[in-house]
C-alpha cells in the first residue's frame, strides 16, 4: 500500500514540476518580449509547443536523475533548495550545450538568462506549497 502511495505522490510531483516548467517558460517568454520589444520572437521549431515540451520533459528528467523525487530524502526546505539549485545548473549546462551543438544562435540571451532563476524560484515555491499541503493533510489524520 505504501509503495502505491509513494508512486502516486512521485507522479504528482512530476506532473506539478512539468506544469510549473511550462508556466515558467511561457511566462518568461511573454515577459521578455513585452518588456524588451525588438525583433519578433525566433521560430526555432516550426510548431511552437515543441521547445516547451522538450524543456518541461528535460526539467522533469533532470529532477528525476538528481534524485529529487525520492520522497523521504528531502525532509527540509534547505535540502529541496540545494537539490533544485543543482538541477537548475544541470539544465542550464544542458541547454547551452544543446544550443551550441545545434548551432542555433537566433535565441534571446535575456530570455535564457531569466529562465533559469525563474525556474528555480517557481519550483521551490511549488514544492513549499505541496509540502505544506501534505503536512496539513497528515496532521488532520489522513495520509498516514
Amino acid at each position: 500500500m505504501i509503495r502505491r502511495h509513494g508512486t502516486t505522490l512521485r507522479a504528482l510531483f512530476m506532473l506539478a514540476d512539468a506544469v510549473v516548467a511550462v508556466i515558467v517558460v511561457l511566462g518568461v517568454y511573454l515577459l521578455r518580449f513585452a518588456l524588451f520589444p525588438g525583433k519578433p520572437a525566433p521560430e526555432i521549431f516550426s510548431p511552437a509547443w515543441v521547445p516547451v515540451v522538450l524543456y518541461a520533459g528535460a526539467w522533469v528528467a533532470i529532477l528525476f536523475a538528481t534524485g529529487q523525487y525520492r520522497l523521504r530524502a528531502h525532509w527540509s526546505i534547505s535540502s529541496q533548495v540545494s537539490g533544485i539549485g543543482r538541477a537548475v545548473l544541470y539544465l542550464a549546462v544542458l541547454t547551452f550545450a544543446a544550443l551550441y551543438l545545434t548551432r542555433i544562435d537566433d535565441y534571446s540571451r535575456v530570455f535564457i538568462l531569466a529562465l533559469f532563476p525563474a525556474q528555480m524560484v517557481a519550483t521551490v515555491a511549488s514544492r513549499v506549497v505541496l509540502h505544506a499541503a501534505f503536512v496539513r493533510i497528515r496532521r488532520q489524520g489522513r495520509n498516514q
